[in-house]
């Protein structure tokens, strides 16, 4: 563990991550704001990403799009990894 940046550790992951959206026909977005450095393990981290991420993509449907969005708050940094939610909608 040590102090690290989010945002830097999404970088080195995000081309791994853009090549698996591409190749399943979906869109990986990555929306950082400025975030503090925060004591964490690199490699924990990133694996965590990348399932996340690779679950999200395997859920959706073709043409759908991945967001991975960092903020800071107070105390903590908040990573969010979440889809379009284009969900069932029925109109009757």
């Amino acid at each position: 563990m040590k102090v690290q940046n989010i945002n830097h550790i999404i970088e080195r992951v995000y081309p791994l991550l853009e090549a698996d959206a591409f190749s399943q026909n979906k869109q990986l977005l990555f929306q950082p704001r400025e975030t503090t450095d925060v004591l964490l393990d690199s490699q924990e981290i990133t694996q965590l990403i990348l399932n996340l991420c690779r679950n999200g993509l395997e859920a959706m449907q073709d043409h759908g799009a991945l967001f991975i969005r960092t903020y800071s708050r107070e105390d903590h940094v908040e990573l969010s990894i979440e889809d379009e939610r284009q969900g069932l909608n029925s109109n009757r």
